[in-house]
Protein backbone atom coordinates (compact mmCIF):
# COMPACT_ATOMS: atom_id res chain seq x y z
CA UNK A 1 0.00 0.00 0.00
CA UNK A 2 1.01 3.73 -1.12
CA UNK A 3 0.18 6.72 0.81
CA UNK A 4 0.92 9.70 -1.04
CA UNK A 5 0.75 12.54 1.49
CA UNK A 6 0.07 16.36 -0.41
CA UNK A 7 -0.55 19.49 1.77
CA UNK A 8 -3.86 18.63 2.43
CA UNK A 9 -4.70 15.12 2.15
CA UNK A 10 -2.88 11.56 2.48
CA UNK A 11 -4.10 9.68 -0.90
CA UNK A 12 -4.22 5.64 -0.45
CA UNK A 13 -2.73 3.93 -3.69
CA UNK A 14 -2.05 0.42 -4.98
CA UNK A 15 -4.14 -0.71 -2.21
CA UNK A 16 -5.74 -4.30 -2.18
CA UNK A 17 -9.76 -4.64 -1.38
CA UNK A 18 -8.60 -6.06 1.71
CA UNK A 19 -5.99 -2.85 3.16
CA UNK A 20 -8.98 -0.47 1.51
CA UNK A 21 -11.21 -1.98 4.02
CA UNK A 22 -8.29 -2.11 6.56
CA UNK A 23 -8.26 1.88 6.36
CA UNK A 24 -11.99 2.26 6.23
CA UNK A 25 -11.89 0.62 9.05
CA UNK A 26 -9.46 2.42 10.72
CA UNK A 27 -10.87 5.49 10.43
CA UNK A 28 -14.61 4.80 11.62
CA UNK A 29 -15.53 5.25 15.02
CA UNK A 30 -19.41 4.00 16.63
CA UNK A 31 -19.20 5.43 20.11
CA UNK A 32 -22.21 4.55 22.05
CA UNK A 33 -24.14 7.91 23.81
CA UNK A 34 -26.34 7.91 26.87
CA UNK A 35 -29.71 9.69 25.69
CA UNK A 36 -31.40 8.85 28.43
CA UNK A 37 -34.08 8.01 26.29
CA UNK A 38 -35.44 4.25 25.80
CA UNK A 39 -32.21 3.58 23.51
CA UNK A 40 -28.86 4.99 23.66
CA UNK A 41 -27.85 6.72 20.77
CA UNK A 42 -25.41 5.33 18.46
CA UNK A 43 -22.85 8.31 17.55
CA UNK A 44 -20.80 6.97 14.03
CA UNK A 45 -17.68 9.18 13.32
CA UNK A 46 -15.83 8.80 9.56
CA UNK A 47 -12.51 10.57 8.53
CA UNK A 48 -12.30 9.01 5.32
CA UNK A 49 -13.49 10.41 1.49
CA UNK A 50 -12.88 10.34 -1.61
CA UNK A 51 -10.34 12.44 -4.05
CA UNK A 52 -10.22 11.68 -7.60
CA UNK A 53 -11.48 8.49 -6.75
CA UNK A 54 -9.23 7.44 -4.43
CA UNK A 55 -9.64 6.75 -0.36
CA UNK A 56 -8.18 9.76 0.96
CA UNK A 57 -8.20 11.82 4.93
CA UNK A 58 -6.48 14.79 6.20
CA UNK A 59 -3.02 14.59 6.99
CA UNK A 60 -2.89 15.57 10.65
CA UNK A 61 -3.67 11.76 11.56
CA UNK A 62 -1.02 10.75 9.03
CA UNK A 63 1.08 9.23 12.08
CA UNK A 64 -1.37 7.36 13.90
CA UNK A 65 -3.11 5.88 10.95
CA UNK A 66 0.35 4.87 9.39
CA UNK A 67 1.62 3.30 12.64
CA UNK A 68 -2.20 1.16 12.98
CA UNK A 69 -1.54 0.41 9.00
CA UNK A 70 1.86 -1.00 9.55
CA UNK A 71 0.47 -3.56 12.48
CA UNK A 72 -1.16 -5.77 9.44
CA UNK A 73 0.84 -4.49 5.95
CA UNK A 74 3.31 -2.77 4.62
CA UNK A 75 3.07 0.32 4.07
CA UNK A 76 5.43 3.12 1.74
CA UNK A 77 4.23 6.97 2.55
CA UNK A 78 5.81 9.34 -0.36
CA UNK A 79 5.30 12.95 0.60
CA UNK A 80 5.35 15.44 -1.59
CA UNK A 81 7.67 18.37 -1.79
CA UNK A 82 6.16 21.16 0.17
CA UNK A 83 7.10 25.15 0.97
CA UNK A 84 7.65 25.93 4.55
CA UNK A 85 7.34 29.11 6.18
CA UNK A 86 10.07 29.69 8.11
CA UNK A 87 11.75 33.06 7.40
CA UNK A 88 15.23 33.17 9.42
CA UNK A 89 15.50 36.61 11.22
CA UNK A 90 16.55 36.56 14.38
CA UNK A 91 15.97 40.61 14.72
CA UNK A 92 12.86 40.34 13.43
CA UNK A 93 11.85 37.13 16.10
CA UNK A 94 13.20 39.06 19.29
CA UNK A 95 11.23 42.44 18.64
CA UNK A 96 7.97 39.68 18.21
CA UNK A 97 8.49 37.69 21.20
CA UNK A 98 10.02 39.82 23.44
CA UNK A 99 7.19 40.09 26.12
CA UNK A 100 6.51 36.07 25.95
CA UNK A 101 7.07 33.78 29.00
CA UNK A 102 9.47 31.27 28.66
CA UNK A 103 6.61 28.41 28.00
CA UNK A 104 5.44 30.76 25.44
CA UNK A 105 8.59 31.12 23.54
CA UNK A 106 9.02 27.30 23.50
CA UNK A 107 4.79 27.21 22.19
CA UNK A 108 6.35 29.75 19.65
CA UNK A 109 9.31 27.59 18.40
CA UNK A 110 7.58 24.38 18.25
CA UNK A 111 5.12 25.71 16.01
CA UNK A 112 7.12 27.62 13.86
CA UNK A 113 9.62 24.55 13.55
CA UNK A 114 6.44 22.00 13.23
CA UNK A 115 4.46 24.81 10.88
CA UNK A 116 1.74 22.25 11.84
CA UNK A 117 -0.01 21.18 15.02
CA UNK A 118 -1.82 21.92 18.30
CA UNK A 119 -1.56 24.19 21.35
CA UNK A 120 -3.19 22.82 23.85
CA UNK A 121 -2.87 25.25 26.78
CA UNK A 122 -5.04 25.93 29.85
CA UNK A 123 -7.06 28.90 29.97
CA UNK A 124 -5.00 31.91 31.09
CA UNK A 125 -2.00 30.66 29.63
CA UNK A 126 -1.82 33.54 26.59
CA UNK A 127 -2.87 32.22 23.17
CA UNK A 128 -3.78 35.15 21.69
CA UNK A 129 -0.46 36.51 23.18
CA UNK A 130 1.28 34.19 21.27
CA UNK A 131 -0.39 33.54 18.21
CA UNK A 132 -0.02 37.34 17.98
CA UNK A 133 3.98 37.59 18.05
CA UNK A 134 3.92 34.43 15.50
CA UNK A 135 1.63 36.89 12.92
CA UNK A 136 4.04 39.71 13.75
CA UNK A 137 7.01 37.92 13.02
CA UNK A 138 5.29 35.95 9.73
CA UNK A 139 3.95 39.33 8.91
CA UNK A 140 5.19 38.95 5.23
CA UNK A 141 2.51 36.16 4.62
CA UNK A 142 -1.29 36.01 4.53
CA UNK A 143 -2.66 34.63 7.31
CA UNK A 144 -6.47 33.75 9.01
CA UNK A 145 -7.23 33.86 12.47
CA UNK A 146 -10.39 31.60 12.48
CA UNK A 147 -12.99 32.37 15.33
CA UNK A 148 -16.08 30.63 15.98
CA UNK A 149 -18.47 33.56 17.86
CA UNK A 150 -19.24 37.20 17.41
CA UNK A 151 -17.30 38.27 20.66
CA UNK A 152 -14.16 36.39 19.93
CA UNK A 153 -14.17 38.32 16.64
CA UNK A 154 -14.24 41.51 17.64
CA UNK A 155 -12.11 41.19 21.05
CA UNK A 156 -9.44 39.28 19.29
CA UNK A 157 -9.41 42.38 16.51
CA UNK A 158 -9.24 44.98 19.67
CA UNK A 159 -6.31 42.57 21.34
CA UNK A 160 -4.38 42.13 18.33
CA UNK A 161 -4.44 46.07 17.60
CA UNK A 162 -2.96 46.74 21.29
CA UNK A 163 -0.13 44.10 20.56
CA UNK A 164 0.41 44.98 16.92
CA UNK A 165 -0.88 42.82 14.42
CA UNK A 166 -1.81 44.34 11.20
CA UNK A 167 -5.50 42.71 11.00
CA UNK A 168 -8.98 42.90 9.46
CA UNK A 169 -11.73 41.16 9.99
CA UNK A 170 -14.26 39.18 7.85
CA UNK A 171 -18.22 38.60 9.65
CA UNK A 172 -21.25 39.59 8.65
CA UNK A 173 -21.10 43.31 9.47
CA UNK A 174 -17.54 43.82 8.37
CA UNK A 175 -15.47 42.94 5.23
CA UNK A 176 -11.60 43.75 5.59
CA UNK A 177 -9.60 41.74 3.85
CA UNK A 178 -6.69 43.28 2.60
CA UNK A 179 -4.37 42.98 6.09
CA UNK A 180 -1.68 40.45 6.22
CA UNK A 181 -4.04 38.52 8.78
CA UNK A 182 -7.60 38.47 8.36
CA UNK A 183 -9.60 37.03 11.50
CA UNK A 184 -12.62 35.32 10.32
CA UNK A 185 -16.05 34.25 11.77
CA UNK A 186 -16.28 30.36 10.93
CA UNK A 187 -19.59 30.15 10.09
CA UNK A 188 -19.28 33.51 8.07
CA UNK A 189 -16.36 32.20 6.01
CA UNK A 190 -18.14 28.93 5.33
CA UNK A 191 -21.05 30.34 3.93
CA UNK A 192 -18.66 32.40 1.58
CA UNK A 193 -16.11 29.95 0.63
CA UNK A 194 -17.57 30.01 -3.29
CA UNK A 195 -17.17 33.86 -3.25
CA UNK A 196 -14.06 34.24 -1.70
CA UNK A 197 -12.07 31.23 -3.70
CA UNK A 198 -9.56 33.04 -5.50
CA UNK A 199 -8.70 35.09 -2.01
CA UNK A 200 -9.04 31.92 -0.24
CA UNK A 201 -6.28 30.37 -2.45
CA UNK A 202 -3.54 32.97 -1.75
CA UNK A 203 -4.06 32.17 1.91
CA UNK A 204 -0.34 30.90 3.68
CA UNK A 205 -1.64 29.82 6.86
CA UNK A 206 -4.75 29.43 8.92
CA UNK A 207 -4.71 30.02 13.14
CA UNK A 208 -7.75 28.50 14.54
CA UNK A 209 -9.01 29.40 17.80
CA UNK A 210 -11.05 27.12 20.19
CA UNK A 211 -9.85 24.19 17.38
CA UNK A 212 -12.32 22.06 19.15
CA UNK A 213 -15.09 23.35 17.67
CA UNK A 214 -13.39 22.49 14.01
CA UNK A 215 -14.53 18.91 14.18
CA UNK A 216 -17.54 19.35 11.66
CA UNK A 217 -18.48 20.06 8.21
CA UNK A 218 -17.66 23.48 8.21
CA UNK A 219 -14.56 22.85 9.09
CA UNK A 220 -14.06 20.86 6.67
CA UNK A 221 -15.11 23.43 4.18
CA UNK A 222 -12.71 25.65 5.02
CA UNK A 223 -9.77 23.88 4.92
CA UNK A 224 -10.52 22.14 1.64
CA UNK A 225 -10.73 25.81 0.32
CA UNK A 226 -6.80 26.69 1.75
CA UNK A 227 -4.73 24.53 -0.71
CA UNK A 228 -2.35 26.72 -0.30
CA UNK A 229 -2.20 27.07 3.45
CA UNK A 230 1.22 24.97 4.65
CA UNK A 231 0.93 26.65 7.96
CA UNK A 232 -1.76 25.22 10.22
CA UNK A 233 -2.07 25.17 13.87
CA UNK A 234 -5.17 24.56 16.29
CA UNK A 235 -5.35 26.74 19.66
CA UNK A 236 -7.20 24.95 22.77
CA UNK A 237 -7.62 24.85 26.18
CA UNK A 238 -8.63 21.44 26.01
CA UNK A 239 -8.76 18.24 24.04
CA UNK A 240 -11.24 15.07 24.10
CA UNK A 241 -9.42 12.15 25.55
CA UNK A 242 -10.30 9.48 23.17
CA UNK A 243 -9.41 8.91 19.48
CA UNK A 244 -12.93 9.78 18.72
CA UNK A 245 -12.41 12.61 19.79
CA UNK A 246 -9.00 13.68 19.50
CA UNK A 247 -9.01 12.77 15.50
CA UNK A 248 -11.66 14.84 14.07
CA UNK A 249 -9.77 17.74 15.54
CA UNK A 250 -6.56 16.83 15.08
CA UNK A 251 -7.12 15.95 11.25
CA UNK A 252 -6.86 19.47 10.27
CA UNK A 253 -3.21 20.28 12.56
CA UNK A 254 -1.98 17.61 13.11
CA UNK A 255 -0.68 16.46 17.12
CA UNK A 256 -0.30 18.34 20.04
CA UNK A 257 2.91 20.41 19.88
CA UNK A 258 2.63 22.36 22.95
CA UNK A 259 1.28 21.50 26.29
CA UNK A 260 0.66 23.87 29.22
CA UNK A 261 -1.46 22.80 32.27
CA UNK A 262 -3.54 24.84 35.22
CA UNK A 263 -1.09 22.92 37.49
CA UNK A 264 2.14 24.28 36.12
CA UNK A 265 0.88 27.99 35.37
CA UNK A 266 -0.26 27.78 39.56
CA UNK A 267 2.80 26.37 40.75
CA UNK A 268 5.28 28.67 38.35
CA UNK A 269 3.23 31.76 39.35
CA UNK A 270 1.81 33.15 36.48
CA UNK A 271 -1.70 31.51 37.60
CA UNK A 272 -3.84 32.28 40.66
CA UNK A 273 -3.86 29.35 42.99
CA UNK A 274 -7.64 27.88 43.65
CA UNK A 275 -9.85 26.98 46.76
CA UNK A 276 -12.36 24.28 45.74
CA UNK A 277 -15.53 24.11 48.42
CA UNK A 278 -17.70 21.33 48.05
CA UNK A 279 -21.09 21.93 50.31
CA UNK A 280 -22.86 18.37 50.84
CA UNK A 281 -26.50 17.94 52.31
CA UNK A 282 -30.06 17.97 51.58
CA UNK A 283 -31.43 20.95 50.12
CA UNK A 284 -34.64 20.37 50.85
CA UNK A 285 -38.02 18.41 49.10
CA UNK A 286 -37.68 18.82 45.67
CA UNK A 287 -39.46 15.91 44.33
CA UNK A 288 -37.00 15.16 42.17
CA UNK A 289 -37.05 11.30 43.55
CA UNK A 290 -40.52 11.22 42.57
CA UNK A 291 -39.99 13.11 38.90
CA UNK A 292 -37.94 10.39 37.84
CA UNK A 293 -39.88 7.73 39.09
CA UNK A 294 -42.72 9.15 37.01
CA UNK A 295 -40.43 9.85 34.52
CA UNK A 296 -39.55 6.32 34.62
CA UNK A 297 -42.89 4.71 34.50
CA UNK A 298 -43.75 6.70 31.48
CA UNK A 299 -40.97 5.63 29.25
CA UNK A 300 -41.85 2.19 30.09
CA UNK A 301 -45.45 2.95 28.93
CA UNK A 302 -43.75 4.38 25.54
CA UNK A 303 -43.60 7.67 26.47
CA UNK A 304 -40.31 9.62 24.93
CA UNK A 305 -39.21 10.87 27.84
CA UNK A 306 -35.42 12.55 28.63
CA UNK A 307 -34.70 11.18 31.67
CA UNK A 308 -31.67 13.70 32.61
CA UNK A 309 -33.76 16.93 31.47
CA UNK A 310 -36.25 16.06 34.35
CA UNK A 311 -33.92 15.29 36.59
CA UNK A 312 -31.78 18.78 35.49
CA UNK A 313 -34.96 20.85 35.57
CA UNK A 314 -36.25 18.97 39.22
CA UNK A 315 -32.97 18.57 40.38
CA UNK A 316 -31.05 21.84 39.59
CA UNK A 317 -32.70 24.73 37.54
CA UNK A 318 -36.46 24.46 39.44
CA UNK A 319 -35.17 22.77 42.60
CA UNK A 320 -36.19 25.68 45.28
CA UNK A 321 -33.95 24.75 47.89
CA UNK A 322 -30.87 24.60 46.50
CA UNK A 323 -31.77 27.64 44.61
CA UNK A 324 -32.02 29.25 48.08
CA UNK A 325 -28.68 28.50 49.32
CA UNK A 326 -27.06 29.50 46.04
CA UNK A 327 -29.02 32.90 47.08
CA UNK A 328 -27.88 32.99 50.59
CA UNK A 329 -24.34 31.88 49.89
CA UNK A 330 -23.88 35.32 47.42
CA UNK A 331 -25.83 36.99 50.28
CA UNK A 332 -22.96 36.16 52.13
CA UNK A 333 -20.29 37.28 50.29
CA UNK A 334 -22.06 40.07 49.73
CA UNK A 335 -22.21 41.08 53.16
CA UNK A 336 -18.38 40.82 53.74
CA UNK A 337 -18.01 43.09 50.94
CA UNK A 338 -16.85 40.17 48.32
CA UNK A 339 -16.14 41.53 44.28
CA UNK A 340 -15.66 39.45 41.42
CA UNK A 341 -18.14 36.85 42.66
CA UNK A 342 -19.19 34.89 39.41
CA UNK A 343 -21.98 32.51 39.23
CA UNK A 344 -22.10 30.01 36.57
CA UNK A 345 -25.68 28.45 34.77
CA UNK A 346 -26.45 26.46 31.64
CA UNK A 347 -29.98 27.43 31.56
CA UNK A 348 -31.85 30.69 30.82
CA UNK A 349 -34.28 29.77 33.17
CA UNK A 350 -32.32 29.00 36.06
CA UNK A 351 -30.49 32.18 35.69
CA UNK A 352 -33.55 34.34 35.62
CA UNK A 353 -34.65 32.58 39.27
CA UNK A 354 -31.09 32.86 40.87
CA UNK A 355 -31.54 36.62 39.24
CA UNK A 356 -34.31 37.42 40.82
CA UNK A 357 -33.57 34.91 44.40
CA UNK A 358 -30.08 37.42 44.62
CA UNK A 359 -30.82 40.34 42.85
CA UNK A 360 -27.63 40.36 41.00
CA UNK A 361 -27.79 40.67 37.11
CA UNK A 362 -28.32 38.01 34.46
CA UNK A 363 -26.03 38.07 31.40
CA UNK A 364 -26.64 35.24 28.45
CA UNK A 365 -26.50 35.67 24.58
CA UNK A 366 -30.16 36.99 24.83
CA UNK A 367 -28.93 40.21 26.44
CA UNK A 368 -28.32 43.27 24.67
CA UNK A 369 -26.76 45.38 28.05
CA UNK A 370 -23.95 42.75 27.70
CA UNK A 371 -21.29 44.14 27.17
CA UNK A 372 -21.63 46.81 29.17
CA UNK A 373 -22.30 44.40 32.31
CA UNK A 374 -19.00 42.87 31.50
CA UNK A 375 -17.49 46.31 31.79
CA UNK A 376 -19.41 47.23 34.89
CA UNK A 377 -18.28 43.92 36.93
CA UNK A 378 -14.68 43.69 35.45
CA UNK A 379 -14.74 48.03 37.06
CA UNK A 380 -15.85 46.09 40.30
CA UNK A 381 -19.32 48.28 39.89
CA UNK A 382 -21.50 45.17 39.79
CA UNK A 383 -19.75 42.47 42.65
CA UNK A 384 -21.41 39.61 41.33
CA UNK A 385 -22.58 38.28 37.74
CA UNK A 386 -24.53 35.38 37.13
CA UNK A 387 -23.81 34.14 33.80
CA UNK A 388 -24.95 31.32 31.07
CA UNK A 389 -22.24 29.62 29.32
CA UNK A 390 -21.72 32.88 26.83
CA UNK A 391 -18.63 33.15 29.38
CA UNK A 392 -17.10 29.87 28.39
CA UNK A 393 -14.83 30.21 25.62
CA UNK A 394 -12.60 33.10 24.76
CA UNK A 395 -14.30 36.25 26.37
CA UNK A 396 -12.05 38.18 28.37
CA UNK A 397 -13.28 39.04 31.77
CA UNK A 398 -11.04 39.72 34.64
CA UNK A 399 -11.47 40.45 38.37
CA UNK A 400 -12.99 37.07 39.06
CA UNK A 401 -12.09 36.12 42.70
CA UNK A 402 -15.35 34.04 43.86
CA UNK A 403 -17.16 31.27 41.63
CA UNK A 404 -19.95 29.39 41.98
CA UNK A 405 -20.88 26.42 40.15
CA UNK A 406 -24.88 26.57 40.21
CA UNK A 407 -25.01 24.32 36.88
CA UNK A 408 -24.20 20.89 37.85
CA UNK A 409 -23.26 18.36 35.26
CA UNK A 410 -19.94 16.60 34.37
CA UNK A 411 -18.21 18.24 30.95
CA UNK A 412 -14.64 18.53 31.93
CA UNK A 413 -14.23 21.22 29.38
CA UNK A 414 -16.81 23.14 30.18
CA UNK A 415 -15.47 23.09 34.13
CA UNK A 416 -11.97 23.58 33.28
CA UNK A 417 -13.20 26.64 31.04
CA UNK A 418 -15.03 28.17 33.71
CA UNK A 419 -12.26 27.85 36.25
CA UNK A 420 -9.69 29.71 33.84
CA UNK A 421 -12.07 32.22 33.85
CA UNK A 422 -10.98 33.10 37.44
CA UNK A 423 -7.26 32.00 37.37
CA UNK A 424 -5.64 35.07 36.04
CA UNK A 425 -3.25 36.46 37.97
CA UNK A 426 -4.15 40.06 39.63
CA UNK A 427 -2.90 42.32 42.19
CA UNK A 428 -3.78 41.44 46.04
CA UNK A 429 -5.56 38.20 44.53
CA UNK A 430 -3.89 34.84 45.65
CA UNK A 431 -6.47 32.66 45.06
CA UNK A 432 -9.73 32.30 43.59
CA UNK A 433 -12.45 31.14 45.53
CA UNK A 434 -15.13 27.87 43.90
CA UNK A 435 -17.88 26.50 45.47
CA UNK A 436 -19.87 23.17 44.22
CA UNK A 437 -22.67 21.17 45.57
CA UNK A 438 -22.61 18.02 45.83
CA UNK A 439 -26.25 17.04 44.43
CA UNK A 440 -26.55 13.35 46.06
CA UNK A 441 -30.46 12.99 45.36
CA UNK A 442 -30.46 10.37 42.31
CA UNK A 443 -27.45 8.61 41.15
CA UNK A 444 -27.75 10.72 38.26
CA UNK A 445 -26.83 13.38 39.49
CA UNK A 446 -25.11 12.21 42.24
CA UNK A 447 -22.68 10.38 39.48
CA UNK A 448 -22.28 13.90 37.78
CA UNK A 449 -21.07 15.58 41.41
CA UNK A 450 -18.69 12.32 41.22
CA UNK A 451 -16.79 13.39 37.99
CA UNK A 452 -16.62 17.32 38.68
CA UNK A 453 -14.51 15.71 41.72
CA UNK A 454 -12.27 13.63 40.29
CA UNK A 455 -11.46 16.57 37.51
CA UNK A 456 -10.55 19.02 40.43
CA UNK A 457 -8.49 16.30 41.84
CA UNK A 458 -6.94 15.28 38.08
CA UNK A 459 -6.06 18.87 37.98
CA UNK A 460 -4.07 19.06 40.94
CA UNK A 461 -6.22 21.09 42.51
CA UNK A 462 -7.41 21.91 46.66
CA UNK A 463 -10.99 20.28 47.71
CA UNK A 464 -12.47 20.86 50.85
CA UNK A 465 -15.14 19.22 51.23
CA UNK A 466 -18.33 20.94 54.32
CA UNK A 467 -21.78 20.08 55.36
CA UNK A 468 -24.30 22.15 54.83
CA UNK A 469 -25.34 22.13 58.39
CA UNK A 470 -22.08 23.33 59.45
CA UNK A 471 -22.46 26.27 57.05
CA UNK A 472 -26.43 27.08 57.48
CA UNK A 473 -25.48 29.48 60.68
CA UNK A 474 -23.19 31.22 58.82
CA UNK A 475 -25.55 32.11 55.80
Amino acid sequence: MIIRVSNLYAVIENATLDEIRLVKATLFFQKKIKSYLKRPLIQTTKLHFVVDGKIAFFRGILNEVVSILRSYTEVEVIQEEMRVINPYNVGKMIKATENLRPYQQEAFDKALDAQRGIWWLCTNAGKTEIAASLLKYLCDYKFLFVTHRKELCEQTYERFKKLGVDAGVLSAERTEMDNPCTIVMMQTLYSRTRQYKDWLQKIDGVIWDECHHAGAQTANEIMCSLPKAVFRLGLTGTMPEDEAGRWPIQQFFGPVCARVTNDALIKAGYSSGIKIVVIKGEWGDSGVGITIRNAVMAERAGKRINIFQEATNAGIVRNDGRNRIIAALMAKLRSEKKTGVMVFVDYLEHGQLLSELSNAPFISSESLERSDLFQSFKSGVIPMLITSPILDEGVDVSRIHHIIFASGKKGKIKILQRIGRGLRKEEGKECVELYDFYDSEVPMLRKHSDERIETYFDEGFSVDFVELRELLPAL
